[in-house]
């Protein structure tokens, strides 16, 4: 692979930097990664940001003469082939493959799973497809991003003209992360939302559905009020189908 007008080739279990210009003086030096590459389209270099790599155990990073796992902290069980929060688990990494387009990182792997990592936010969305893609390719020309399935048939990924999966408004789930308080546990007496579009919004105590609210009129931020209950976590959920805009969640 070429990253910064530098050759690399990576094998399975190593990073290696090609030195040299012509036949006679190109030498292989071994880098200090933490490993390899799992699939032949299992790395991509980004400027400004390094050489991705996809490992056995996770998605890796190679930057300023530094290897870390980026997946460590927030998917680590999911490389371990555990399902969770309805993300399915790796169970067959070999055919995984990964992919820049625009400020976003593609991770594919098994029947249609996709992790989606935004460069700029560090933020991460889950897409299921209903089968395996193949032969992740940009469009140049007309600024596409598109992959094949297994019957030959070329999907653009991402098409924002697309607002339904085959005719079917497409279901989403959007989940905050799990607040605590330092010296009490939480006790919520009421949620406002402030979401442009149909939802139903969630409030989580423990990682359990406490109150659901449903949302059909768009930027209402009224008071919706919670039943009694506590909890030592607390999280926003919010589902639906076809096109919403998100801004805020508050609970007190």
């Amino acid at each position: 692979m070429d990253f910064g007008g530098q050759a690399y080739a990576l094998t399975e279990k190593q990073l290696w930097f090609i030195q040299g210009t012509g036949v006679n003086t190109i030498h292989p030096i071994p880098l200090k990664s933490m490993t390899g590459t799992v699939s032949k389209n299992g790395a991509v270099g980004i400027e400004g940001h390094g050489i991705f790599h996809v490992g056995l155990d996770g998605i890796y990073l190679y930057a300023s003469a530094k290897d870390r796992k980026i997946t460590e902290a927030a998917f680590d069980p999911i490389f371990q082939g555990t399902t969770t929060n309805g993300i399915t688990g790796v169970s067959e990494i070999a055919t995984s493959w990964l992919h820049q387009f625009g400020n976003q990182l593609y991770f594919h792997y098994g029947a249609g799973n996709v992790l989606v990592f935004n460069l700029d936010t560090g933020k991460t969305v889950y897409h299921a497809y209903d089968q395996q893609l193949y032969a992740p390719c940009t469009d140049v020309k007309q600024r596409r991003f598109v992959a094949a399935d297994a019957s030959r048939f070329v999907r653009q990924i991402e098409d924002p003209g697309s607002t339904t999966d085959d005719g079917t408004a497409i279901a989403w789930e959007s989940e905050s992360k799990e607040f605590t308080l330092q010296t009490r546990a939480h006790f919520p007496r009421f949620v406002k939302w402030d979401v442009d579009g149909t939802a139903a919004g969630a409030l989580l105590l423990d990682g359990v559905s406490h109150q659901t609210h449903a949302l059909t009129v768009s930027r209402s931020t009224a008071r919706r009020l919670v039943k009694t209950g506590n909890g030592n976590r607390c999280s926003f959920r919010l589902t639906g189908t076809g096109t919403v805009t998100i801004y805020a969640a508050e609970m007190e």
